[in-house]
């Protein structure tokens, strides 16, 4: 229905596991994520906030049989919180995560949370980043009804895992 444009496809790799990380603005972002990795997206673990997707009965049943999300402890901020995403990506499965720790109030990216660094660097694969622009528009926090908004996608390259070992050993 939304037609993203999606930039930099060429960009995912074919045959290896990673963490993927983009920024959030909105419930669809996961969905418009999915679509753009193809085959990638059909196989994603998705890490997901423990008191928003795993709170009541309903929630609880929909994410545990419709899908594949690991409850993350944003408020805890828990190293344990990310144990379960470490086994996944350890296992050979691709991890998405949102940095931002929660969707943007205005659209406008947040500052990343350390747990994305920290698993990065503990589980030892490569990164890619996603950057989406558009679905705040589309379906920010707060809106219950989605919207028609031209959504944009860019896909970049793979951060290796020794890259981002010397930057973080320099800093």
């Amino acid at each position: 229905w939304l037609k993203p444009l999606i930039l930099g496809r060429g960009n995912i790799p074919a045959n290896s596991n990673m963490l993927i990380v983009a920024n959030h603005s909105s419930h669809v972002d996961f969905a418009l994520i999915s679509h753009a990795l193809g085959e990638l997206g059909n196989r994603l673990v998705v890490l997901a906030a423990k008191d928003y997707f795993f709170n009541t009965d309903l929630r609880r049943f929909v994410v545990s049989n419709l899908t594949t999300l690991i409850p993350f402890d944003r408020e805890r901020a828990q190293l344990e919180s990310l144990d379960e995403a470490l086994s996944e990506i350890a296992a050979g499965h691709s991890v998405l995560m949102f940095p931002e720790g929660t969707r943007s109030p205005d659209g406008s990216m947040q500052e990343f949370k350390s747990g994305a660094g920290y698993l990065a660097l503990r589980s030892g694969c490569d990164v890619l980043p996603i950057h989406i622009s558009g679905t705040f528009d589309v379906l920010g926090k707060g809106k219950l009804i989605p919207k028609y908004h031209r959504v944009e996608m860019r896909i970049g390259r793979v951060i290796s895992n020794a890259e981002l070992r010397m930057v973080a050993e320099s800093s």
